[in-house]
């Protein structure tokens, strides 16, 4: 029996002989987005649209249409949504569905998914199209308001939406539901193959002796390896590994016991990725917690240090006037150690020096994702210790300063600029800064360190700086 065969003999031979539960996408953070900052990104998030059905009012059958995108418009479907009390059954046929590895990286299947108003993607099932690329699935939802998208996927059970979307629902004249005022927007993410190579786009070739489900079945081990799996849900990996090594044993991969281990494969694969993800999202937050709590209580130790050094002083003002004479020398030579020590622990973290205008310490570009105002997390948890030195030393005043160098356009530039500036000093409000004590302010290219004639020159010019001033460092 071939491949083609073989999935013939798998799909439902007749509309309602399939019921497919759903995946909800995002279940990994429990809350359907990802926590920016806890999660080193695979690549950037893209935003997709689609229209919105409300189907509570709706009384009986309505139909529904599927139109191709143009990464398939050839591509087309129809379905009749039923809305009850539990939600919303589906019954869709689609046509001219040419096979999902023509779209080569991952790409292997066919997912339908449902769009809630708010944005959030449930993977309703699997479409498997005939040679001829006709398919009929049916599914139900708790969902009673929702756009329907199908897009080209690595494996049956993802739950985050690729960005080969290949089929969007269009109300038809006769549709009895009620469309939203509002599209529907979700995110996307892109096929994580893309930034591999032009060698990793290639289809996957078509072997009548491999189900496709096989490939299925590897794409979602690979998957879970790029998240760690193995060390952050090493139970459920080697679970998983134990399966996918049975499926790669069998000698004959495009038989029935082969596909059912397969499919197998790819279930436990993704719960072992999503287990691994809320693992590796918890462990980040747990370190940040402690580094901002280590930073508190060295804070709250020079904080005593100071205040001791303040009642030391008061009562030395209280002395004779030469008394008062010699505090006040010994009081400029402790501004000088205050601004001696600032300067070192700063240094520890931050490219740290004194010049006329106070203190700087300098972030360069590396602590912000590309072209864009996002802290990364490095840059976060270096901010998050530099705010706890900061709180040890009252009065001191920080003007946030942002600059990039005199590439591309200076709107853009300007713009950017003044984001980054302003991001930091959220930062550093986050962690008990005072309002009063911070000012941002984007300066663009026009205070350029170095020459930009060279790529390192120009680095050095896209940093933002903390310009800390006040009495009790002498500035």
């Amino acid at each position: 029996m071939d491949t083609h065969a073989m999935l013939e003999a798998f799909r439902p031979k007749g509309l309602g002989r399939l019921l497919v539960v759903g995946w909800i996408a995002g279940a990994a953070l429990g809350a359907g987005t990802e926590a920016p900052g806890l999660l080193p990104p695979r690549a950037r998030v893209l935003t997709g649209r689609a229209k919105a059905i409300n189907y509570t009012q709706l009384r009986g059958w309505s139909p529904l249409a599927f139109q191709g995108t143009v990464l398939l418009p050839e591509a087309r479907g129809s379905a009749r949504v039923y809305s009850h009390e539990g939600g919303s059954r589906i019954r869709a046929a689609f046509h001219a569905l040419a096979p999902a590895s023509r779209f080569g990286g991952d790409a292997l299947t066919y997912v339908l998914w449902a769009v809630s108003p708010l944005g959030r993607a449930t993977n309703l099932g699997e479409l498997v199209p005939s040679k001829s690329g006709h398919c009929r699935i049916e599914v139900t939802t708790p969902l009673q308001s929702f756009g329907l998208v199908v897009s080209a996927e690595p494996y049956f059970s993802v739950t985050r939406m690729s960005d080969l979307l290949v089929l969007k629902n269009e109300p038809r004249r006769e549709t009895r539901a009620q469309v939203e005022a509002m599209e529907v927007r979700f995110e996307q993410d892109p096929n994580p193959r893309v930034a591999a190579g032009p060698e990793a786009l290639a289809p996957v070739p078509r072997d009548p002796k491999v189900s496709p489900y096989v490939h299925q079945a590897r794409n979602a081990m690979r998957a879970a390896r790029e998240e760690q799996a193995e060390r952050f849900a090493p139970e459920e990996f080697h679970r998983a590994e134990a399966l996918s090594a049975e499926l790669e044993g069998m000698p004959k991969l495009w038989k029935r016991p082969a596909v059912l281990t397969a499919r197998q494969v790819v279930q436990q694969a993704e719960d072992a990725r999503l287990v691994a993800l809320r693992t590796r999202a918890a462990e980040t937050l747990s370190s940040l917690q402690r580094a901002a709590e280590t930073a508190q209580q060295k804070a709250a130790a020079a904080q005593a240090e100071a205040q001791a050094a303040q009642a030391q002083l008061a009562e030395v003002r209280a002395k004779s006037s030469q008394e008062v004479a010699q505090a006040r020398q010994q009081a400029s030579a402790q501004q000088l150690a205050l601004r001696k020590r600032l300067r070192d622990q700063l240094n520890l973290l931050l490219q740290t020096q004194d010049t006329d205008q106070g203190i700087v310490a300098r972030l360069s570009d590396v602590s912000f994702a590309s072209g864009s105002a996002q802290v990364m997390p490095a840059a976060r948890e270096k901010l998050a210790k530099v705010a706890g030195i900061l709180l040890a030393y009252p009065g001191l005043k920080v003007r946030v300063e942002g600059h990039t160098d005199a590439t591309g356009q200076p709107a853009f530039n300007a713009k950017l600029s003044e984001l980054r500036a302003g991001r930091v000093r959220d930062q550093l409000l986050k962690h008990g800064l005072a309002p009063t004590a911070l000012v941002s302010e984007g300066l663009a290219s026009s205070r350029p360190v170095t020459s930009e004639e060279t790529p390192q020159g120009r680095q050095q010019n896209r940093r933002v700086e903390l310009i800390l001033t006040g009495e009790a460092i002498a500035f």
